[in-house]
């Protein structure tokens, strides 16, 4: 099967194997110009994985797509997207015309849990919840190998809950929501406000000198004991270790995986957030009831989940 990562700057498909092996990695800019022009372009990128591998058409069990914003998977209907400026874009009609070949839609976060039901630190596990940080703020919980999506898809669209009622307004409105305050953005943000308290902050630097601040180098900053830094990562792990705990206690699932650039790209984040997993833990015998060694992980997939899941919805 070829899985297909659609977003909103690029497109990445690869052929994919029942083991997860990865072959023919393709990227196409995407042409959001008009519904038809990505179409197009997503179907030019698979064209051009199918070229590179030299696998038959006729040998492959079909195309899988994980796609920003809204879908229905089982209308293949794009129902709205702001990154793709879609709205209800007939996707898997539409690429099965220029394809010919079977193909599967659903929302990119729902894949790439899916990508780790099938094929990473979920693999073997009934039930997981696989949570999302990088530019926005997502989940998606999996039970028994199938997503579940709740009554109009929105299931795990917990980046729009409020945990910090006095928090930055959020780009949906609303204010303190999670989105709000550990997303990759708000990271930033935050840092960028305390910084100005401490003239010698490393993040104050970079922002006199006009380079592009990111979460990875508040990160960074706060192992090197930038206290700007510090304070930012240890309030960002709070509020994330606080959306932990009311999922877990939610749907008590078997594991609790983390992706997206804000989780995968430091590695000095998981640090940050089990100490404050432990500290709940520590005043809640309920919480501590579920936290255990390999329940709460950073997925090992990379950059490859979102290939993977958008794979693993081809049966």
């Amino acid at each position: 099967m070829i899985g297909v990562d659609v977003g909103g700057s690029k497109i990445a498909a690869a052929l994919v194997d029942p083991q997860g092996g990865l072959s023919g990695v393709h990227t196409h800019r995407t042409d959001v110009s008009s519904p038809e022009a990505t179409l197009n372009s997503i179907a030019s990128t698979v064209q051009e994985v199918i070229r590179q591998t030299g696998v038959p058409p006729s040998n492959l069990r079909g195309v899988g797509l994980g796609i920003p914003g809204l879908v229905d998977p089982q209308r293949g209907l794009g129902i709205a997207s702001v990154n793709l400026q879609w709205e209800n874009v007939e996707v898997v009609q539409e690429l099965e015309k220029r394809l010919e070949l079977p193909c599967a839609i659903e929302n990119d976060v729902k894949a790439a849990a899916l990508g780790e039901a099938h094929f990473g630190a979920g693999k073997g596990v009934q039930s997981l919840v696989f949570l999302n940080i990088g530019t926005g703020v997502a989940a998606a919980l999996v039970i028994d190998g199938k997503v579940f999506r709740g009554e109009r898809g929105m299931a795990g669209e917990i980046g729009h809950a409020v945990v910090d009622i006095n928090g930055p307004v959020c780009k949906c409105g609303g204010k303190g929501c999670l989105e709000a305050v550990v997303a990759g953005p708000a990271i930033v943000a935050r840092a960028a406000q305390k910084a100005v308290a401490y003239p010698q902050s490393q993040i104050l630097q970079l922002l006199q000198s006009g380079q592009k601040v990111t979460s990875q180098d508040v990160y960074e900053a706060a192992h090197l004991g930038d206290f700007a830094a510090l304070e930012t990562v240890h309030e960002v792990s709070r509020f994330l270790a606080i959306a932990i705990q009311f999922i877990s206690l939610a749907y008590d699932p078997q594991r609790v995986i983390l992706g997206g650039g804000v989780a995968t790209s430091s590695p000095y984040f998981e640090d940050y957030l089990m100490d404050e997993i432990r500290k709940l833990a520590d005043e809640s015998w309920v919480f501590r009831h579920l936290v255990h060694p390999g329940f709460i992980q950073v997925t090992s997939l990379g950059n490859q989940i979102a290939i993977l899941g958008a794979a693993a919805l081809i049966p």
